[in-house]
């Protein structure tokens, strides 16, 4: 294979990597804001935990993105053992 090819499966696995990073973080903060909120306001009708049902479509995300971070790893491991 190519070199251009590898850098490329390097550049995705890295790219898909901090992608990860970042919507772990993203998650971390809209919980806890949402979470406060809830508490700050007492009168609201459902309990405070309910803020963490908004972490499920950003635990979904982070779950793709490293499953695709480790195919691009893997096609990159493979194209560095053709070489």
């Amino acid at each position: 294979m190519e070199v251009d090819e590898m850098k490329f499966y390097q550049y995705m696995y890295y790219s898909f990597l901090g992608l990860t990073l970042f919507l772990s973080h993203l998650l971390c903060i809209v919980v806890a804001y949402q979470y406060c909120l809830i508490e700050h306001h007492k009168t609201t009708s459902f309990p405070p935990y309910v803020a963490f049902f908004s972490a499920i479509p950003f635990l979904i995300g982070i779950i793709v993105c490293l499953i695709i971070a480790i195919k691009f790893k893997q096609h990159y491991q493979e194209n560095k053992n053709n070489l």
